[in-house]
């Protein structure tokens, strides 16, 4: 698991170069922003958060316990590649001009 955060930390850094190449600091907050919500909208659909109960149900009724431990799994590496992304865009919301 730590292995995604650190791939959140290098897609964090590539955004930075990006914006370091480019000359345009108010890209690393647009670039963040759809990184770090891309992966949690992802690690959302991985887990299942956006299903409704029926099909939540019948998910539960058809896939075996490793299927089940694998979406998991994709979700938490999701959520933790997205979580640098998303604190460096809430602290450009926070401190930018």
């Amino acid at each position: 698991m730590l292995k995604s955060f650190v791939v959140g930390l290098g897609l964090l850094a590539l955004i930075a170069l990006a914006s370091l190449v480019m000359g345009d600091w108010g890209l690393i907050r647009q670039l963040t922003g759809i990184v770090g919500f891309g992966l949690l909208l992802l690690s959302a659909i991985f887990s299942g958060a956006l299903l409704s109960g029926d099909r939540i149900r019948a998910n539960y009724a058809f896939e075996d316990k490793e299927e089940r431990r694998t979406r998991f799994r994709w979700s938490v590496h999701m959520l933790l590649a997205a979580l640098p992304s998303i604190v460096v865009f809430m602290l450009t919301l926070k401190f930018a001009n």
